[in-house]
């Protein structure tokens, strides 16, 4: 029993060794997009944060001594303040880089829609042209 029938990707034509094919992105998934962009906004909004608290951190010490020293004009952060960064940014970060995805998705899929998508063109390489090709 053939399967070439039953999926139309396998039975559009395919291309010979060496020819082209063409592709075109129409419509992109909205829901694939949010739970991907969320997660990695995620990890990177964690990132930040931890550097921005590190950033507090420094300043705190650095006006502890200043205060030492007499100079009371800087403020100092808590280890709350801290941890409300960090939080602030991971989720704070993730919520406004997936609306930003979001609006791009719908974006694209009304213009690809009506003007049509991205085009890519990809072909194969010939194995015998990479081995006479001289390296360097």
């Amino acid at each position: 029993m053939s399967t070439q029938g039953s999926n139309p990707c396998l039975s559009a034509h395919q291309p010979k060794y060496g020819e082209a094919m063409k592709y075109e992105i129409r419509r992109i998934e909205i829901w694939p997009v949010i739970k991907i962009v969320f997660i990695l906004s995620l990890f990177l909004g964690f990132l930040i944060g931890l550097l921005y608290g590190g950033l507090f951190l420094m300043i705190d010490a650095f006006s502890q001594v200043a205060a030492e020293s007499g100079f009371d004009e800087l403020n100092t952060f808590g280890g709350g303040f801290v941890i409300f960064i960090i939080i602030a940014f991971t989720f704070g970060l993730s919520f406004i880089y997936t609306l930003g995805a979001v609006i791009f998705v719908v974006l694209y899929n009304l213009l690809a829609g009506s003007i049509g998508g991205l085009r890519f063109e990809i072909a194969t390489i010939d194995d015998r042209q990479k081995e006479l090709t001289p390296v360097g």
